[in-house]
């Protein structure tokens, strides 16, 4: 140990970061340009530079100079602000050290004649390593209640604080809309939007009080409300801004929670109870990433950021999703590359059924487009035709006087005789329909029963000769694709008829059902595309909305006991508004795209818990494969990249 005097400072601590090899840790409450570029310059390269710095008034930075900041950075240095520090020492590779009353500045570090009288003591842990491990240790302490100054810091908190959500002036002007943010002890944020201010340009004075932050009220009456030349007022505000442009960004935050970790080094979310203190810092989180991953399906990049995003899948299974959007704006982008990589969690979701209108899922999954990307090994397709599929007397009824029958009357003994056919052809499928109608007898009824004749052949010319024909082979056909693991599509876009494909849409999520009730180890998740054309609110086209829907009341089974019995759900749609408000409530779980039309604005509103008017206010400014997803697969809505 040693005792330095004024003279022996400064050259003491030259000589110390002269010779080191791994780090230079250095505390001062004040530090100034001159004496730091002394020490910085003797510094060798790839020795790690960590530096605190008091900052607990303005005063403070009136004496550490911004070429001090401007030095460290250059170095690379580690620089952190403490609002408490008094402390002033320099410790070398945990090797040696000097302590004492001067800090970095040129007072400080000048010979006795010239500057402060200090004193301090050299230590070597020669003379006596405990100790210097211990400045070691106290100076990791200070670091751990010093706020890190980098690039990750942003702003500070300024009023009104609040648990729910907060304001902030940015300092980074690049740093944008739906950025998350840490405050003070491990608050994380989300900036939902960004205001930008002139400070010495006008303020609103029709909608805000005064405040001699802004231009002055008798600058602004002299420029805007006289009765001058236009061309003047104009050049006379653009000269007056750029006279006194001084720029600020307020932020308002919305709190997502606090952040907080487990036993098990995983970090979690939990509520915020109390508000950030007004002057807390901002940084860009780091921690969002580690929030937003191990969750399960990799979909895309949290929106602006390269940080990876994960769908918890095991949620949708059990609550739920719902993926909406306009056409052309990515959902069905989405969809395929969630249920390709979900695909390789069979032990998980057991067997992904999809009901695919236009066969754009068939395709895709068999690699016949998008260059192959999609394509799936565990696949199995089913592409059905037109088909007699009907599920009630009513149905078939409708068919044939669509095209054409007559019927008797409805009190007659021959109406009788006709839907007591099709009710025991209902029965059994596998028999001939036209021949248990057109067997009947009709007694003086010749008349119906050749519009009937008519009436079959007619759809036969239409549908095709097998039409009737492949009733119980296509039953049969679907249940043992139900039976197969790995991703099914039914591919319905040979069906041409709307009622028959909803026929054949409710019969799949029927037998799924039911099948699921049954054996507890059968597990799945059903891909409900266009749902607004299976599962309607008011009727869709030819599309009931009433309990003659199979796929209606099939849909809405699932969603609200589909998870007692591992059965998820994921609905698709480009008009939410069209689809039954029951199935988009039980939806926990949102993927939302661009959405332009404003009764489709109103059902998210409305029947969606987690879409906040700040999502919504959004939705229509969505570039294609951009959206929110939101709900109980995710910690927090996130808007997200997708691919």
């Amino acid at each position: 140990m040693r005792i330095l005097g004024s003279d022996d400072i400064g050259a003491m601590v030259i000589e110390m970061v002269r010779n080191a090899e791994e780090c230079v840790c250095m505390a001062s409450a004040w530090m100034t340009g001159g004496a730091v570029e002394g020490i910085i310059r003797n510094i060798p390269e790839g020795v790690r530079v960590q530096v605190v710095i008091r900052a607990s008034e303005f005063t403070d930075l009136k004496i550490t100079d911004d070429r001090v900041f401007a030095l460290f950075r250059e170095k690379g240095a580690g620089i952190f602000l403490n609002d408490r520090l008094h402390a002033k020492f320099i410790v070398v590779d945990g090797r040696e050290a000097v302590v004492g009353s001067a800090n970095v500045t040129m007072s400080g570090y000048s010979p006795f004649d010239r500057g402060n009288i200090e004193a301090a003591v050299y230590y070597s842990r020669e003379d006596d390593e405990e100790q210097i491990r211990g400045l070691v240790e106290y100076f990791e302490r200070i670091l751990e209640t010093s706020y890190p100054l980098n690039d990750s810091l942003v702003g500070y908190v300024i009023n009104p604080s609040g648990t729910r959500n907060l304001r902030a002036i940015l300092l980074d002007h690049s740093v944008g809309e739906h950025t998350f943010v840490e405050i003070g002890d491990g608050i994380l944020g989300r900036i939902d939007y960004i205001k930008s201010y002139s400070a010495g340009f006008f303020n609103n004075p029709f909608e805000d009080s005064y405040s001699d932050v802004y231009a002055p009220t008798r600058d602004f009456v002299e420029i805007f409300s006289h009765d001058r030349d236009m061309d003047w007022m104009r050049a006379a505000a653009y000269s007056y801004l750029n006279e006194r442009a001084r720029k600020v960004r307020i932020a308002s935050i919305s709190i997502v929670g606090r952040v907080g970790k487990r036993e098990d080094g995983k970090y979690v979310l939990e509520p915020l109870r109390i508000p950030a203190d007004v002057g807390e810092p901002v940084y860009v989180s780091g921690k969002v990433a580690h929030l937003l991953t191990e969750r399960g399906v990799a979909i895309g990049k949290l929106f602006g950021t390269g940080v990876p995003v994960e769908i918890d899948h095991r949620q949708i299974l059990r609550k739920h999703m719902l993926v909406l959007g306009n056409t052309g704006s990515g959902k069905s982008y989405f969809t395929k590359l969630f249920i390709k990589k979900l695909a390789d969690k069979s032990d998980d979701v057991g067997r992904i059924v999809v009901l695919d209108p236009h066969g754009e899922y068939a395709r895709a999954f068999a690699g016949e487009d998008e260059e192959g990307r999609f394509r799936l090994n565990n696949l199995a397709v089913l592409r059905l035709r037109d088909v007699f599929f009907v599920d009630d007397v009513d149905d078939v009824l409708g068919f044939l006087t669509g095209y054409g029958a007559v019927m008797p009357s409805a009190n007659s003994e021959v109406y009788r005789r006709i839907h007591a056919a099709i009710t025991g052809w209902l029965r059994d499928v596998s028999r001939d329909i036209r021949h248990e109608i057109l067997g009947v007898n009709f007694d003086k009824y010749d008349y119906n029963r050749e519009t009937i004749e008519k009436a079959f052949e007619s759809m036969e010319e239409e549908f095709g000769g097998d039409f009737f024909d492949r009733v119980q082979e296509t039953r049969e056909r679907i249940e043992e694709h139900l039976e197969m693991p790995g991703v099914v599509v039914f591919d319905l876009n040979g069906v041409t008829e709307p009622v028959i494909r909803t026929h054949l849409a409710g019969f799949i999520m029927r037998k799924l059902f039911l099948r699921a009730r049954k054996d507890e180890s059968y597990k799945a998740l059903i891909v409900l595309e266009e749902a607004h054309n299976f599962a309607p609110e008011k009727g869709y086209g030819e599309i009931s909305a009433g309990k003659d829907n199979l796929a209606l009341t099939y849909a809405r089974k699932i969603a609200s006991e589909g998870r007692k019995f591992g059965v998820g759900l994921i609905t698709i749609t480009q008009r939410p508004a069209q689809v039954s408000k029951y199935v988009l409530a039980q939806m926990n779980t949102q993927v939302m795209f661009r959405t332009v039309n404003s009764q489709d604005i109103d059902a998210v509103r409305e029947f969606i818990e987690f879409a906040g008017e700040d999502i919504v206010s959004i939705l229509p400014a969505l570039k294609t494969g951009t959206g929110i997803m939101t709900g109980t697969a995710l910690p927090f809505p996130v808007v997200v990249d997708v691919g």
